[in-house]
């Protein structure tokens, strides 16, 4: 049923000129100032900044060896590939991510050059499990009101989040904004430690950070008209035009740019297809 509604909507408008149009879906971003963040985004750097684990320097290791406690499996470069999948959307794009336990300065942004960096400061976790007094009522076949009372054991975990948008290489602060992310649970069984019960619902707290940051950068979809230019009688126009009205995209971008790099290009043609490109360019550059 899309496909036929996407075929009548390029039979309408198609003209009788030399281009076409056709709907181009992308997303933008749902947040202020989102005409600047947009160039950020188009090729997004991500750093994940967190403190190193006290286990990871030798008075932290012998406090917790101490203790008897070394406290949740924290696993910030999770963090970090969940940010990135969730920012692969078109009108976003990620080249890199990074975690970062050094705070010095980072060596990987000249050799990358990005368009943005999206700084996200994570502190550590904090869990905790606790028994509490839950109270259900039911009516019985009697249809007389009745009480019971339980004991659970409740496991709750909470991630303090930062995140910072800059613009790259101007390093002009787009966006900022902090949240504390949570998730718990009530378990009849109570034999798990709190640890052990975080790190199988890690990904859970993960995944509450990185759909907010796509509802953020990558959350408004927009749908947009674009032309696609042709030249009537070159067949490599002819079969671009045909694989874009197909929305295959990349297929049709590998002919443009091999006659972009041929110096033979249909969008040479005429003044306006000259200013204008075709449907792909215009729709990166929008992005």
């Amino acid at each position: 049923m899309k496909k036929l509604s996407l075929i009548s909507l390029l039979a309408a408008l198609a003209g009788c000129g030399n281009y076409f149009s056709v709907r181009v879906p992308y997303r933008v971003p749902d947040m202020p100032g989102a005409a600047a963040a947009g160039p950020a985004l188009s090729a997004l750097y991500v750093t994940v900044k967190t403190a190193p684990a006290p286990e990871e320097n030798a008075l932290g290791a012998l406090a917790a060896a101490l203790a008897n406690k070394s406290g949740p499996d924290f696993r910030p470069a999770d963090l970090a590939s969940r940010a990135a999948r969730a920012l692969a959307r078109p009108g976003s794009r990620v080249c890199a991510w990074r975690v970062d336990k050094s705070g010095a300065a980072d060596a990987f942004i000249p050799l990358i050059k990005p368009s943005g960096l999206l700084a996200l400061t994570a502190g550590r976790p904090s869990v905790s499990s606790k028994k509490e007094e839950r109270t259900a009522v039911y009516y019985d076949k009697k249809r007389q009101k009745q009480t019971v009372k339980s004991k659970v054991r409740v496991y709750s975990a909470s991630l303090y989040a930062g995140i910072k948008l800059y613009s790259w290489p101007g390093l002009e602060l787009l966006d900022s904004w902090s949240d504390n992310f949570s998730y718990s649970e009530d378990r009849q069984d109570d034999s798990k430690d709190a640890g052990d019960w975080y790190s199988g619902v890690e990904g859970k707290l993960f995944g509450a950070v990185a759909a907010r940051l796509a509802a953020r950068y990558a959350g408004r979809p927009v749908d947009r008209f674009r032309p696609v230019f042709r030249e009537k009688g070159d067949k490599d126009s002819e079969e671009a035009g045909r694989l874009a009205q197909r929305n295959s995209w990349d297929k049709a971008e590998e002919i443009r740019l091999r006659r972009d790099a041929a110096a033979a290009s249909w969008r040479r043609s005429s003044r306006r297809s000259s200013r204008l490109g075709w449907a792909r360019s215009a729709w990166s550059i929008a992005m």
